[in-house]
């Protein structure tokens, strides 16, 4: 496989293939994916908007026994997890692969392993320099969150891997970290509300507006030549004001102490699960599509949206 070194716009892809436990995906401490069931899971996700040039990381935060009532983080010879990524040549479609994690438990030692062969039998590549794992695996402690109950102590894995692409930094880099307070929740709480107010006007300059910062950095990540050119490509004022079938649900977040907090990018990027603005089925009031935001704390002192993102 050759190596790719370009001034090209480069679209990146994670494909992610993993069985026998609860994951969360992060990149650079931002959620990319999440499951809480045992049963295998295979996709590809783009991830430009995830990613920064040069260092980078890349965490699973596991659940390897037990079951839903009962989660645990015993060794489980039936786990495994694979995960490449792949940048592609958006002029010639060149494509150039890479295995950032492949890991299994050694049951001898009970702790996790990189491994030199997938699940299905293939060697893995490990890249070049420049593009590619580097350092070793580290294994330590985190909480499993997600919508359904109270965080879960959990195993995670991280990596880190070099990137040679200049990529536009994200807006919460450098920002305040946010504790989880109750001042924070309130805050966030009226975040919401505001944007859910935005959505309900179906005035897309209301709603543009606040969702710039976001914006502005997932087009200059996926090489749009302005915010403008994202928005008319990717239909962003028919999703966002004229949505098929549904309509805005009710904002329903409850008492903010009580909401569960998720926190992100060292603690710069928080949001509410499940995500608290989504689209629902006007006679069953089942959700269609979520708007899964995250906020940071802007120079002006607010909280601002700084993520669209994909789980």
């Amino acid at each position: 496989m050759a190596s790719i070194t370009t001034d090209d716009p480069m679209d990146q892809y994670l494909t992610l293939s993993t069985v026998g436990a609860w994951h969360m995906l992060r990149i650079n401490d931002v959620t990319l994916s999440r499951s809480s069931r045992f049963e295998g899971d295979n996709y590809t996700l783009p991830i430009n908007f995830y990613l920064r040039g040069g260092l980078n990381t890349l965490s699973a935060t596991l659940i390897t026994s037990g079951t839903g009532d009962d989660p645990g983080t015993q060794p489980n010879p039936s786990f495994g997890m694979t995960v490449h990524m792949y940048r592609l040549n958006l002029v010639t479609r060149e494509r150039e692969e890479i295995t950032l994690m492949n890991i299994a438990f050694d049951m001898e030692t009970g702790r996790l392993e990189l491994q030199e062969q997938t699940l299905s039998g293939f060697l893995i590549s490990d890249g070049r320099e420049g593009f590619g794992r580097t350092g070793p695996l580290r294994q330590t402690t985190a909480d499993f969150v997600d919508g359904f109950g109270p965080p879960v102590p959990a195993l995670r894995a991280e990596i880190s891997f070099m990137l040679p692409d200049d990529l536009p930094a994200a807006p919460y880099d450098g920002s305040e970290p946010l504790e989880d307070t109750l001042e924070v929740r309130t805050e966030l709480a009226a975040a919401y509300a505001e944007v859910h107010d935005a959505l309900a006007s179906r005035n897309f300059d209301r709603i543009r507006a606040l969702f710039l910062p976001a914006w502005t950095h997932i087009a200059a990540s996926l090489s749009y030549d302005s915010v403008d050119e994202f928005v008319e490509k990717g239909d962003m004022r028919r999703i966002l004001t004229e949505p098929d079938g549904g309509v805005l649900a009710p904002l329903d977040i409850g008492p903010p102490s009580q909401a569960r907090l998720e926190r992100m990018a060292e603690g710069r990027l928080v949001r509410f699960l499940h995500a608290p603005l989504y689209v629902q089925d006007p006679a069953s009031g089942d959700a269609l599509n979520e708007y899964p935001v995250a906020f940071f704390k802007g120079a002006n002192g607010r909280l601002e949206i700084g993520a669209v993102l994909l789980s």
